[in-house]
Formats: structure tokens, sequence, C-alpha cells
């Protein structure tokens, strides 16, 4: 998968990033980055130097809080600063599936569909 323009994350997700705890963040991030890249999680903690469960731990909670040298030995594998991780970077983590579905429409478009979702009204229950 190729990484499409973030017009969209920015306008909806900067919204509600900052209500996330900074591992839930990384663990997003990192799923996230992962995928864009083609990689699973066992070939990117080989590529990463750590062991084949590494990755899969980290994505599935068993470890909640990774090391620095973990988190940066996983950044380094993806090519990525440890910032674009961690939530300190201003790119914005979508899902897969909602970046390959508006990697087809242009800048414009994105930037209609995302008023078009603000303008929906909340879910119940929502703070927005």
């Amino acid at each position: 998968m190729t990484r499409g323009n973030f017009t969209f994350a920015a306008v909806i997700m900067n919204r509600y990033l900052h209500r996330m705890d900074v591992n839930t963040i990384f663990r997003l991030r990192l799923d996230a980055e992962m995928k864009a890249q083609g990689l699973n999680p066992a070939a990117l903690s080989v590529k990463a130097g750590l062991n084949r469960r590494a990755v899969k731990d980290v994505l599935e909670g068993r470890s909640t809080s990774p090391k620095l040298s973990t988190a940066h030995a996983l950044a380094a594998a993806l090519g990525v600063r440890l910032e674009v991780l961690t939530g300190d970077a201003s790119q914005v983590v979508i899902v897969p599936q909602l970046l390959e579905l508006l990697a087809q429409y242009d800048e414009v478009a994105q930037v209609r569909l995302a008023e078009a979702i603000l303008n929906l009204p909340p879910a119940p229950g929502s703070a927005r």
C-alpha cells in the first residue's frame, strides 16, 4: 500500500489524537507505518534486530510500554523519526482502509469529504 494524502486526517484526526495516551498513539502509528510499507510484524521485528514476536507483542498490547531502545530500533527499521511513532510529529495516522479509500481522491475532494463528515450530527455520546 502506498501512502495517500494526509489532508483528510489532518482535518479530522487532529481533533481527537490529543485524547490518546502515548502508548496507544505509538501502537496505532507503528501499525499504520508498518502496513504502509507492506511489512508484517515478524518482518519488521527482524528488520529492527528484535525477536520475531516483538512487534506483535506491542501491537497486541502485551508490551504496553516498549523500551526506548526498542522504539528507536523500530523507527530506524521503518525509516522514520521516532517522533512520527510517538505522536510528537505533525503526521497523523489513519486506519489503512480509510487511507486506501482516500488515496483515490485528490486533495480538494478530501477536504470536501472532511467537511461533509464534520457537518454530520455527532454520534450519541460523542464529545465532538
